[in-house]
């Protein structure tokens, strides 16, 4: 498992709410989680043409910058599901596509008119014009929503996957209740700190043995050969005693 940044593990953390008992489109969740209200883009997916169109709000399209940087998120996310996706940790199945048109954003409720695309937004009725779907305008004709032109490699990963039913493995799941650990890290963990719990036990058991008080026994044995030492000295000083005061005897019988 590769490393995520903070963005990816908020969307991975979103991805594991998915479950056998809460199967959805995944253009569902994604409109639901990620193109939220607070977002500054929109992706509407054009099943029968076969292509895609992500919008950016007017204010964020004029500014380069900006619309650089949300482009980028939206790539990362492509790059996410695809990793996550080729590495069998989510599976998106193609069903047959029921809608003419996908509308990944929150916010966004289609309003049924079969002349143009329109849709509620915060009761303002917004549209899009099928002959020219580059701007989404209000009532007042004002460009609210400037399209970005999709790569063809990644309008092609949108029709394939973004349309789909999305599982989520147990083993993604695992992997975020874990702290965004696998259970290889885990067991990586887990041996290293036995290893140092090891090495530490053995230290300290080595430092021991060094500087530990003598036991009893060794005391015994210690003040034994104290007591040897004393009594040789004693025998030691009786011995000079009688050689003195055999030395004086014979000196008093020679006068």
């Amino acid at each position: 498992m590769r490393e995520f940044n903070f963005r990816e593990k908020k969307q991975i953390r979103l991805l594991t709410d998915i479950s056998f008992e809460n199967v959805e489109l995944f253009s569902h969740f994604l409109q639901e989680k990620y193109f939220t209200k607070t977002s500054n883009i929109a992706l509407f997916i054009l099943a029968q043409q076969n292509s895609s169109l992500l919008y950016f709000k007017k204010e964020i399209f004029d500014d380069i910058k900006k619309r650089k940087q949300e482009y980028g998120e939206f790539l990362e996310l492509i790059s996410l599901i695809k990793y996550l996706k080729e590495n069998r940790y989510i599976t998106i199945f193609d069903i047959d596509k029921k809608n003419d048109i996908y509308v990944l954003k929150q916010d966004f409720l289609p309003i049924p008119n079969p002349d143009k695309i329109q849709f509620l937004n915060n009761q303002n009725i917004l549209t899009i014009d099928p002959g020219a779907p580059v701007n989404i305008t209000n009532e007042n004709n004002d460009i609210i929503y400037c399209a970005h032109t999709l790569d063809k490699s990644i309008n092609d990963f949108i029709l394939e996957n973004f349309t789909g039913l999305a599982y989520v493995s147990e083993d993604l799941k695992y992997f975020v209740k874990n702290n965004f650990k696998t259970k290889e890290d885990i067991r990586f963990i887990n041996t290293q700190s036995a290893t140092w719990i090891s090495i530490f036990l053995a230290t300290i058991i080595g430092l021991y043995s060094i500087f530990r008080v003598p036991d009893k026994q060794s005391v015994q044995i210690a003040k034994s050969q104290v007591d040897s030492i004393i009594n040789s000295n004693k025998k030691q000083k009786d011995i000079q005693k009688e050689i003195l005061l055999e030395l004086r005897n014979k000196n008093n019988l020679k006068k």
